[in-house]
């Protein structure tokens, strides 16, 4: 359910983004029907997300603070050292939440710098319940404003997961743009670069991976790139 908090549709849909995930957390309700619709500019809605990630992290609910210190980073400019330190916060405390699962980041080399990606590993005994044919790899990309982090936690709501699952920033997008590298219309390039680094680590199996897109706003993509 999409809630209009303050009328602007922009931060209503960065707050929507943020906070529904996490309203069952103590005390959220109140902020979301007291704090929220006051929220008139990007840096009172930076300040709120600084706060509340810090203290979801010191309370050891990692997976609220990622979510909060994104969305401080939001609305911040590249030039700006408190976007760095808040995306390295996500990261670190993504990574906490995460820890124990089947899921690794790797640095994909491309035109003289790297891609974020990430890998999660498929659920073995959903893997070997799946029909002949089934695809061993799902490839994931986030919107133009997203990160790796972001659309890979889309993947904890599948009923199953048959299938190793792979997550990256191409060019232009989160980690990667941060690292100065910028947009570019031939998305089959870093697609197949990804495809490439992940197909050297992984023994080769008979069936083909599929690939998926973000709802949300995406760079151009060649048609038929990743089939």
């Amino acid at each position: 359910m999409f809630t209009e908090y303050t009328g602007n549709r922009q931060f209503d849909l960065q707050l929507n983004r943020t906070f529904a995930p996490i309203l069952d957390r103590a005390g959220m309700e109140t902020i979301a029907a007291t704090t929220l619709p006051r929220l008139r500019s990007t840096e009172q809605i930076t300040r709120l997300a600084q706060q509340l990630a810090d203290r979801f992290e010191s309370e050891g609910d990692a997976d609220a603070a990622w979510r909060l210190y994104e969305l401080a980073a939001f609305y911040l400019g590249a030039d700006d050292p408190r976007k760095h330190r808040f995306i390295d916060a996500m990261s670190r405390s993504f990574d906490e939440d995460r820890r124990g699962l089947a899921l690794t980041r790797h640095a994909v080399p491309y035109r003289g710098g790297e891609l974020t990606a990430m890998r999660w590993e498929a659920d073995p005994a959903d893997r070997a319940q799946a029909p002949a044919g089934t695809p061993t790899t799902l490839v994931m990309m986030n919107g133009f404003d997203g990160y790796a982090e972001e659309i890979i936690d889309f993947a904890s709501h599948f009923p199953t997961r048959p299938f190793d699952i792979i997550t990256f920033d191409g060019p232009g997008q989160g980690h990667t743009v941060l690292a100065g590298m910028p947009l570019e219309p031939e998305w089959e390039h870093p697609t197949d670069a990804v495809m490439d680094y992940s197909a050297s680590r992984v023994q080769p199996r008979s069936a083909s991976p599929l690939a998926a897109t973000s709802s949300r706003a995406r760079p151009p993509t060649a048609r038929g790139s990743l089939t």
